[in-house]
């Protein structure tokens, strides 16, 4: 994740990830990004969860 001092910092989940991408003020398109791109992570996730083995392979 990247701090406001341009820095990357470790964050343990998606969660902590989320809320550092919200919290930023200093790049605020980059978070906005990078929040779309967590939300499609997430529903593929959805989606593989909802399926077959067979099916998961497919996404």
């Amino acid at each position: 994740m990247l701090r406001s001092d341009r820095r990357l910092e470790f964050a343990a989940c998606w969660a902590h990830v989320c809320c550092k991408a919200v919290e930023s003020s200093t790049y605020q398109q980059e978070g906005d990004q990078l929040l779309g791109m967590i939300q499609a992570l997430h529903d593929v996730d959805t989606c593989a969860e909802e399926n077959l083995i067979e099916q998961r392979k497919q996404l």
